[in-house]
């Protein structure tokens, strides 16, 4: 059997393929990825796989295109669902089977099941739902066909203030929220905190969650938690659909505003809020809205305080009026009463004060003359005592003398016994060199010339010879 080349069996496929695919259409069940758009050509290149159940591996996949009245049909999809035509999105699209001899086997997409597509998201919210109320039924609740979240029983604090916002950097709904907020016609002043992130795509409702829960971290430093971004497409609003920013929105300890942007449906964040707002600048109003209630109500408490005040005190000013008259005849009577006291007091108190008076005089007398006769006995024995102690002052004073005087004759006659010249006439003599006295008889050599002083007399003599001498010969 002769070889085949390589275009003549792709053209047996193609034929093949043509006899029993030809013009026939199908309606297929896949999912979008690997999606390319040549806006140039305004063609569509991608891959629809299908998936194991319950799983994320691929069980089968092939190339599909889509042109022509294929990509108005794609136009026409995103316009009724809200749903950007993207990669994960899961679709039922009518396709034909097609074979090309230089670029294989594809399918060509002509139309999508909207209907599909919108049940397929629904289907996904309401998984979301059951799995937040069957996980976390302390968190989220579902009675008499309403979910309730622990975030909704959370009570705004009375002025709102303190504001984190979670947003995306680049986004119309915080320039308008901001915008909205600041330019309050009643003057209010906010402190906003902003937490930049994605909000769309791949991977949004994770750092969503993230942020949440940071902010739930320092939750003292504000008061509630604000969550906005602008308008979109349905797909543009996914993230807030998924599990993890839903439950963590649910879980928050601050109270959670949404203002998200979409005007026709509701995400499954807004649902888990303590208050969904349909876009950023309703979330402004109504912060300040209910700060401007609480106002009004401390105005109409205060209102209500004056009207009370001037009841009471009008009603107190008439009291007052009767209590006043009422007064004035009671104290003119006590007046009266107490004159009549007065004077009665008045004699009562000279009585007894000249009767006190009388009694103390005559205690006075007695005790100037008892203080006037201790006077003058303590007089005499002090002039006695001085007597006394003036006579032994005087005789201790001569004995003292007399004492001190011997004592200074007995150190006269014992430093005159030791004076050199009473030495000298007892025999003892003294010897010098050169008029100083010598003492120390290692000043003296040989052949010295010393002068001796004996009774009276000086002997000038030199020294022939030195010995050592016993002193104990000479000891008294």
């Amino acid at each position: 059997m002769a070889a085949l080349s390589l275009l003549k069996l792709n053209m047996l496929i193609r034929d093949h393929l043509a006899q029993g695919f030809g013009g026939q259409l199908y309606w297929v069940v896949a999912e979008v990825s690997s999606l390319k758009f040549y806006a140039a050509k305004n063609f569509y290149f991608l891959e629809l796989v299908q998936k194991e159940e319950n799983g994320s591996a691929i069980v089968a996949k092939i190339s599909a295109s889509v042109f022509g009245t294929g990509t108005q049909k794609i136009r026409q999809f995103e316009q009724s669902t809200g749903q950007r035509f993207e990669n994960n999105l899961k679709v039922m699209a009518l396709v034909e089977v097609d074979f090309h001899v230089q670029y294989g086997l594809k399918l060509s997409i002509r139309d999508l099941d909207t209907n599909y597509t919108l049940g397929e998201l629904e289907k996904q919210r309401r998984q979301t739902l059951t799995r937040l109320v069957q996980l976390y039924p302390d968190i989220v609740s579902f009675t008499d066909g309403i979910y309730r979240s622990k975030n909704q029983k959370l009570t705004l604090p009375a002025v709102i203030q303190r504001i984190a916002i979670i947003t995306s950097e680049v986004s119309d709904g915080y320039s308008d929220f901001i915008h909205e907020l600041m330019n309050n016609r009643w003057g209010y002043v906010f402190s906003v905190i902003p937490f930049f992130t994605r909000v769309q795509g791949a991977g949004a409702g994770n750092t969503i969650s993230a942020l949440v829960n940071s902010i739930n971290q320092s939750s003292d430093r504000f008061d509630i938690l604000v969550i906005v971004r602008g308008g979109g497409t349905q797909s543009d609003f996914m993230a807030f659909d998924e599990f993890d920013a839903a439950l963590s929105v649910a879980s928050s300890q601050l109270p959670v505003l949404t203002g998200i942007g979409h005007l026709k449906n509701e995400s499954i964040v807004d649902m888990m809020a303590c208050k969904a707002l349909k876009t950023p600048t309703k979330a402004a109003e109504e912060i300040f809205s209910h700060n401007r209630l609480f106002e009004e109500q401390l105005l109409s408490l205060r209102l209500e305080i004056s009207n009370r005040g001037r009841f009471i005190l009008s009603g107190i000013s008439e009291n007052l009026g009767n209590l006043r008259t009422e007064i004035y005849r009671l104290s003119k009577t006590l007046l009266v009463s107490a004159q009549r006291q007065n004077d009665l007091l008045s004699a009562s108190i000279k009585n007894l004060f000249y009767q006190r008076w009388s009694n103390e005089k005559k205690q006075i007398e007695i005790i100037s003359a008892l203080m006037f006769h201790k006077s003058i006995q303590t007089f005499v024995n002090e002039k006695m005592k001085l007597k006394w102690l003036s006579m032994q002052v005087l005789s201790y004073s001569k004995l003292l003398i007399r004492n001190k005087e011997h004592q200074l004759m007995h150190h006269r006659s014992i430093i005159k016994m030791m004076s050199p010249a009473h030495i000298l006439r007892r025999g003892f003599a003294l010897i010098s060199i050169n008029g100083k006295i010598i003492s120390d008889p290692e000043m003296i050599s040989k052949d010295s010339m010393i002068d001796i002083h004996l009774g009276g007399e000086k002997i000038l003599t030199q020294v022939l010879k030195k010995t050592k001498d016993d002193e104990q010969r000479f000891d008294l």
